[in-house]
């Protein structure tokens, strides 16, 4: 995944989190993503899951966004840990 790619995907987590006040998890995050935005990013639909992980940690570790939850139970949220 390119630096480009990382980013938009990190716009589009975000987006996707605003709309949601309860969280999501990353496949929830991946099936709320559109076909349009996947295809100006240039992720296929069956590779995106996998592809937001780097950026989901990211984000994290910028405190953009946070987790609540652990392993097949975590969520993310949209902005830093409360």
């Amino acid at each position: 995944i390119s630096d480009a790619q990382k980013n938009s995907l990190k716009g589009a987590i975000v987006g996707v989190l605003g709309n949601h006040k309860d969280g999501r998890s990353r496949t929830d995050i991946a099936g709320q993503m559109g076909d349009d935005v996947l295809a100006t990013i240039g992720v296929k639909r069956d590779e995106l899951a996998n592809k937001l992980r780097q950026p989901l940690g990211e984000l994290v570790d910028d405190h953009k966004i946070h987790t609540v939850g652990e392993k097949r139970l975590m969520r993310y949220h949209v902005g830093p840990k409360k």
